[in-house]
């Protein structure tokens, strides 16, 4: 009876005015709990008299004029299915469109109706909402126009955000959620389609992943969607620094692309992607001087399985090495260099740097050492650094810090073959000229004097020095003296000699010292040369020390008694007339040298010398009487020429008497030398009713007779 009354009001309203009268029906008589029904039966009838248009009519007038009606949704759902028989689709895809919005989540109506009226719903928007979004979708893909495609873009992101908001706990959510992040940075949104992506892939747990190929298909395809999702957002961060203007905010976006990476390569570590991540990141935080972060990520790529091929484990232990020198951890910064070198080929041009690197971490790990006073402990990685990096700049200061160490602690024997190999090794290098300063110092502590004495003639040679250069030649000198290595202390004293003028009083001991040892190898005619060379280096001086007065007496003193000897060795025989001018001459030279020398008022020499110049007056008397008498003198003429001769040496021995009382009146202030003694001997004979007297003591008696 009820059908029968619904198809009576159908048939009525056909003969009126369809759609319109119903609406006025209803104006009319106010609002009936069958009104629905009136509606449903009305527009079944349309249908079935083949007035479908109508019928849409009938059904849309209901849902637009009681969006609130709890069969709104019952009614506004037969208008989709109509517009499908149809063949109407972009009015069903609209129609669809209205019914979300209607009845979603965020309308009136499922604010207003229950839990059961809301399931009914739910069922229709888990079929509109991914049909929507999917066509709008796949239309901007197709699209080739910029326009159109960012607002299909926009318009299949908002059906996916309503899926995402109405259906949260759904196994198919995780694939809306990155849906939409690919719709958003399509349509040039990347920080919406970040949030969107990070979500997908951190926010939901895997299990709520089986079963999405229905919802995928066929925009995505087989793909796992949350590493995918992970990776999408670490792309689009690449499209916010397209539009940052300044490096503060460069700094912060690329902070937050750090975050997601390190995220991704957690979350997802057996992605292919996830090495590739993971050593960009390192790389960044190092190029950031993040140095712990970036030993961090570097160790997690170490550990990493399967093993990184050759090339990226030695870019990462290379990072890790620079990160660990940086932050002054030198045995871990020592360590990663040292693995990076098994790993870099000797052509590789990173390799010297590295052995750089390694040789400066063992360095500076000695100088720690060094710095805590463990000495010996400093010393041992010194020498490390020559043996792990031999080809290394430092090496080679390395090495020379070691021997010095070694001297400043008196290793003076383990220190010597070190400095050897050194010079051996770096003959030109800066430091060379400070070896033989050390290894002089080196041999002179073991008693090695040659040794020690060779070096400072090397020293001497090559230091820019000229006092060090003056000082290390004759200490030199010195040395071979001292060990009677008398060629090299000859030669080394004449170099001096000729080298250092002044200070003269080390100038007068070299040539001295080149006089004593010329006579030890019996060469008189050198040693007479630099006997000469002291005089006249004396001579013209106005003050001079009692060292050097000494030497010049000294050699004055010698040289005057080659000139005695000289005087002594011509005899007055014929031919009279010119021996006797040989010998005056030979007299007048030895006196003059003795002159000379005992004119300096060095006691030893001065005594010598007034005893040598009365002895040289006494010979010359004594010859002049002992001379050759000419052979054709007649008696008289002999009586007269012995005369003469007395004459002639009286003057000379009355010469010698006065030098030879001189030399002893010094007696009388206190000295006494075997030249005063000598010449109290020589005025015995001389003046013997004087000097030759004996001493006589009167002895009293004290007895009574």
């Amino acid at each position: 009876l009820v059908e029968d009354q619904f198809r009576v009001i159908g048939f009525a309203l056909s003969y009126l005015d369809g759609v319109e009268s119903l609406k006025a029906l209803f104006e009319k008589h106010g609002p009936r709990d069958y009104e629905v029904q009136v509606y449903e039966s009305y527009a079944q009838l349309l249908v079935s008299q083949e007035l479908s248009v109508d019928a849409l009519a009938v059904y849309q007038q209901f849902f637009e004029l009681q969006p609130k009606n709890r069969w709104a949704p019952h009614l506004h759902n037969k208008h989709i299915e109509l517009l499908g028989t149809l063949g109407r689709f972009d009015e069903q895809r609209v129609s669809k469109a209205k019914y979300i919005s209607s009845y979603g989540i965020d309308s009136p109506y499922w604010k207003r109706h229950g839990n059961d009226f809301q399931q009914q719903v739910e069922k229709q928007l888990a079929v509109f909402i991914p049909e929507l979004a999917q066509y709008h979708h796949a239309t901007a893909q197709r699209s080739n126009e910029e326009r159109p495609k960012i607002k299909s873009y926009q318009l299949a992101a908002g059906f996916y955000k309503s899926y995402i908001q109405t259906f949260p706990e759904r196994a198919e959510t995780v694939a809306m959620v990155y849906l939409l992040g690919e719709s958003l940075g399509a349509a040039n949104l990347p920080l919406e389609a970040i949030a969107a992506f990070e979500r997908a892939a951190y926010e939901y747990d895997a299990d709520s992943l089986i079963n999405n190929a229905d919802v995928l298909e066929p925009l995505v395809g087989e793909i796992e969607l949350q590493p995918e999702a992970g990776y999408a957002a670490i792309l689009a961060y690449q499209e916010v620094l397209k539009a940052v203007t300044t490096e503060e905010e460069k700094r912060r976006v690329l902070e937050q692309q750090l975050t997601s990476q390190l995220r991704f390569t957690n979350k997802f570590p057996h992605d292919a992607r996830a090495l590739k991540v993971l050593v960009r990141s390192m790389q960044t935080v190092f190029d950031w001087q993040d140095y712990p972060q970036s030993i961090n990520l570097a160790d997690q790529l170490l550990n990493w399985q399967p093993s990184p091929d050759s090339k990226l484990l030695t870019d990462v232990l290379l990072i890790k090495g620079h990160s660990y020198y940086a932050v002054e951890d030198f045995a871990q910064a020592e360590q990663a260099y040292s693995l990076a070198l098994t790993h870099l080929a000797k052509s590789d041009p990173r390799t010297a740097n590295t052995e750089n690197l390694l040789a400066a971490s063992v360095y500076k790990q000695a100088e720690e050492l060094l710095a805590q006073n463990q000495t010996e402990a400093g010393i041992d990685e010194l020498l490390r650094v020559g043996l792990l990096a031999p080809n290394a700049d430092v090496a080679v200061s390395a090495q020379f810090d070691a021997a010095t160490q070694m001297l400043a602690i008196g290793q003076f024997s383990r220190a010597i073959p070190v400095l050897l190999a050194f010079r051996n090794s770096n003959p030109a290098h800066p430091l060379s000229q400070d070896i033989p300063a050390k290894l002089a110092l080196a041999y002179q502590e073991t008693a090695q004097w040659i040794p020690a004495a060779d070096e400072l003639v090397r020293l001497h040679d090559q230091h820019p020095d000229v006092e060090v250069r003056r000082n290390s030649l004759y200490q030199a000198a010195e040395w071979y003296d001292q060990e009677q290595a008398w060629e090299q202390a000859i030669v080394t004293y004449r170099k001096y000699a000729h080298t250092y003028p002044l200070p003269m009083e080390e100038a007068m001991e070299a040539r001295f010292k080149l006089t004593a040892l010329y006579s030890t190898t019996n060469q008189p005619a050198k040693r007479e040369f630099w006997q000469k060379k002291i005089i006249a280096a004396y001579d013209g001086q106005k003050e001079i020390s009692s060292r050097v007065r000494y030497l010049v007496a000294q050699a004055g003193t010698d040289l005057a008694e080659k000139k005695y000897q000289e005087f002594q060795r011509i005899r007055l025989v014929a031919p009279l007339k010119k021996n006797l001018s040989r010998k005056k001459t030979a007299m007048e030279a030895s006196m003059q040298a003795y002159k000379k020398a005992a004119s300096l008022n060095v006691a030893d020499f001065t005594t010598l010398a007034t005893f040598k110049m009365g002895e040289i007056y006494r010979q010359f008397s004594t010859d002049l009487l002992d001379s050759e008498r000419p052979k054709n003198l007649s008696a008289l003429e002999l009586e007269q020429y012995e005369l003469l001769l007395e004459e002639q040496a009286y003057p000379f021995e009355e010469n010698a008497i006065a030098i030879h009382e001189s030399n002893a009146k010094r007696s009388w202030q206190g000295h006494w030398d075997e030249w005063i003694e000598s010449s109290f001997r020589a005025l015995q004979k001389l003046h013997p009713v004087r000097y030759a007297r004996r001493e006589e003591v009167p002895v009293a008696s004290i007895q009574i007779h």
